[in-house]
Formats: C-alpha cells, structure tokens, sequence
C-alpha cells in the first residue's frame, strides 16, 4: 500500500482503478512467490512473507527468542549529544578516535592553501571580477547616454572602455582557468596520497559506486574559480547598481535597497535546502547503480554473491 501510495502522490499510478489492480498484482506476486514462515525453503535471515515489506518474520534466535528482518534504509536521530570525556575517548577504537580528535575542516581555507600551493594570484583574479564587474555598468550607463543624445567624444570613450574590457577579460578568464586546473591537480594529488592510507572500514562503510562517483566528478572542480568569479561579478553588479539608484533617486533608496538584499539573501537562504535535495538525489542514483551492477553481475540477494561480483569488479584487469 505504501508504495503504490507514493507511485500515486508522484504521478506514475493513477488513483483509483488503476491504482487498485497495481495492489491486487502485487499482493497476487507475494502470495505466490513468498514460501511460508515454516518452509523448508526459506533460508535462514531471510524474510519471509510479504516480497515487497520492509519489515518481516525471520528465523528464531538461538535462544529462542522471536527475530524480524527489516530491510531498507536505516534513519538514525541523534538527540543530547554531549562531549566524550578523556576516559570513554580512550576507550574508543583507533579509527573512530582519529576520527573524532580530527579537526574540522574548513573548505575556504583549503582552497586557498590549494590555490597558493599552485601559485596562483586569487587576489589579483578577484580584483580583475570586481573591475570587470564596474566595467559593465558604466557600459551600460555609457551606453544609455549614447542613446540619449549623441555627444562629441562619447562614442570614443564607449570604444576604449569596451577595448579595457576585451583586454581585462581575455587575461581574467585565463586565469580563472589556470586557477581550477591548479585546483584539480592539487586535490588529485591529495587524493592518491590519503587512499593508500585508509582503512578497509572506510571502504565498507559506503557503496562502491558512490565512491566511483565521487571520484569521476573531481573534474567539476576545474570550473569552480570560474563559478565563483561569476557569482562575485553578480554580486557586485547589483551592489553597484544598487548604490546607482540611491545616488540618482534618493527617495526611492529603501526600495532600491531592499531589492537588492533580496537578490542576495535569497539564493543563499534557499542553497541548504537545493543542496539537500541534490545529496538525496546523488544518494539514490548510488543506490540504484549498486543494484543495478549486481543485477548486471548476476549477483542478486546473496551477499555470498555480492562479494563475489565485488571481488572482480576491483579484480586488475575486470571489465570496470
């Protein structure tokens, strides 16, 4: 019922008739796909009953005592949370303590260690946006005026402004480029020395084809120095802008003003929740590629055969 429910809420099943033959089908497939709890052919730890729930009857325990199997995904919540102290930190395995005494990391600093590292001037390149980004609203005030009334000298002045800006702009974007390049031969770099340094629980922990993923999209990296001179260069084109309007027309600078912070704080208000929706995204086209490669691999459910495919796909010389 629940995911014909949610088949429903996204648009996929239609509500009623057909919706009502899609939970007949599937209760039909359990009925006749699903041994009994007390049938020799269920094997032990699997659930038995219903194909399609999350949470079933499984063998006793060896006490006796009464199991269920859940399969799925595991949410957990995490309330109180409160400082180790000394004692019960010692007491923790070696990798989770190391993990928990390492310090946070912050993402700004990194960039620019990396962006030093590779020699490049990140001062020089955002002086560049912030000129760049002036450049273009006294193009477009010079360009107004043009418009308005042909003065003596104004399209002079509008030629070597634009000439200014062809001869900042070619260099700048040079350089943005030479930046991200430098940032992904810096992080690659780093990412081959700490690999050979993690743990087997590392690697265990998450699914092989997030980690390859992860590891196919460092080339995004490249275009980052040139995301971010885009964004300062919007940034600044409304900051400017803004001040403009409040010069020309005093009276209406609290709307001028306003605007302007609500050009900026919105897309930075709205970010955290587009990144939570683009992480659950990413984790469930993961998902979907592990299952899809060990259905490719004639894997299955067994996780005797799940470790078989794994073994070959990291095998030397596998079809990966």
């Amino acid at each position: 019922m629940r995911t014909v429910e949610e088949l429903a809420t996204a648009g996929a099943v239609a509500r009623g008739a057909e919706a009502r033959r899609l939970v007949e089908a599937l209760a039909a497939d359990d009925r006749a796909g699903a041994p009994p709890d007390n049938h020799p052919a269920t094997p032990a730890g699997k659930p038995a009953g219903s194909a399609h729930a999350t949470a079933a009857a499984a063998a006793p325990a060896e006490d006796g005592s009464a199991q269920v199997t859940v399969r799925g995904a595991v949410l957990l919540h995490v309330s109180g949370a409160s400082a180790l102290d000394e004692e019960r930190r010692a007491a923790l395995p070696r990798d989770l303590r190391a993990a928990v005494d390492e310090p946070r990391v912050r993402v700004g600093a990194e960039l620019v260690r990396l962006l030093r590292e590779g020699h490049v001037r990140w001062r020089a390149l955002a002086a560049g946006v912030a000129l760049a980004a002036v450049g273009t609203v006294v193009e477009a005030l010079l360009f107004r005026a043009l418009f308005d009334r042909v003065a003596r000298g104004l399209f002079g002045v509008v030629v070597a402004l634009l000439a200014a800006l062809l001869a900042l702009e070619l260099p700048l974007a040079w350089g943005l480029r030479r930046a991200g390049a430098a940032i992904e031969e810096k992080f690659r770099d780093l990412f081959m020395r700490k690999i050979p340094r993690l743990g087997d629980r590392y690697f265990q922990s998450r699914p092989v084809s997030d980690m390859a993923e992860r590891a196919h999209l460092v080339h995004k990296l490249r275009a980052l120095p040139t995301l971010a001179g885009d964004i300062l260069r919007t940034a600044l084109e409304i900051v400017v802008i803004a001040i403009a309007l409040c010069w020309l027309d005093p009276r209406g600078a609290i709307l001028a003003i306003a605007l302007a912070a609500a050009m900026l704080a919105i897309p930075l208000l709205a970010e955290p929740a587009v990144a939570e929706r683009d992480l659950r995204m990413r984790n469930h086209a993961g998902a979907l590629g592990a299952v899809l490669s060990r259905r490719a691999a004639g894997a299955g459910d067994d996780p005797d055969a799940r470790r078989g495919a794994r073994a070959r796909a990291r095998a030397p010389g596998s079809a990966a």
